[in-house]
């Protein structure tokens, strides 16, 4: 449980800065980007909680793979985007 306290505490002072940040790109349709905002963290978070309720073969087996799969997943986005704005 300590091993989350780091993470609760910079994730609550990062986020009204990224939330400034995002809402100030935004021009017009502010509500849908706010709600968007807040959806994906409650879709992950939801994905989480459904995975790790999965029947793995140990405890920590399923932990890994799925640190795996979070890691696998970011690093494909990070790809992503960044092929997309380097083509501008």
């Amino acid at each position: 449980m300590l091993s989350f306290l780091p993470f609760t505490i910079i994730e609550s002072i990062v986020r009204p800065f990224a939330m400034d940040v995002l809402l100030k790109m935004v021009r017009t349709e502010i509500g849908t980007a706010s709600a968007l905002i807040n959806f994906v963290p409650t879709l992950l978070g939801s994905v989480g909680m459904f995975v790790s309720t999965l029947p793995w073969s140990s405890f920590i087996d399923g932990l890994g793979i799925i640190i795996l799969g979070a890691l696998s997943g970011s690093t494909l986005i990070l790809i992503c985007i960044r092929e997309m704005y380097s083509e501008n």
